[in-house]
């Protein structure tokens, strides 16, 4: 009988423990950059709507410029505009954005922009993605430098 106590007592506290909600992710948190051993640093591509939408974002220092990479999983018939900007808010650009190279789903994207990388590494950059096709004044994922 006492287990039996005991055993409730620890289900019900661990049923309060449970419903507590977590606190929510700062917006303005970046995801670290992940430095790979060939010198490149990536970033995931994180959805913004319910659509999904999610990828990558590579990063090849090359001196004064960047080669940027975005990679966005999905629809092979979907294409997609990218940009990347300064102020590390995807839904708002605190600059003028610099457009990307656009690419359909399950494709790469691959644009150089003259900042180097230390540059991107060490500002509040994002990179975005919006549909092309639904001229979407939207962005759909983000990368957050």
């Amino acid at each position: 009988m006492r287990g039996l106590a005991i055993a409730c007592t620890l289900l019900a506290l661990t049923g309060s423990v449970l419903a507590q909600p977590s606190p929510p992710a700062s917006p303005s948190h970046a995801t670290p950059l992940i430095r790979l051993p060939n010198g490149d640093y990536t970033v995931p591509m994180k959805a913004l709507l319910p659509a999904g939408t999610s990828g990558k974002v590579t990063f090849h220092p090359q001196g004064p410029k960047t080669i940027v990479s975005v990679f966005v999983f999905g629809n092979q018939k979907r294409k997609f505009n990218f940009r990347l900007h300064g102020g590390g808010d995807c839904v708002r650009s605190g600059v003028a954005p610099i457009p990307l190279r656009p690419a359909f789903g399950g494709q790469v994207s691959q644009t150089v922009v003259a900042l180097p990388i230390e540059k991107l590494t060490s500002s509040d950059y994002v990179v975005d993605a919006r549909d092309a096709t639904a001229r979407s004044q939207f962005a759909e994922a983000c990368a957050r430098l």
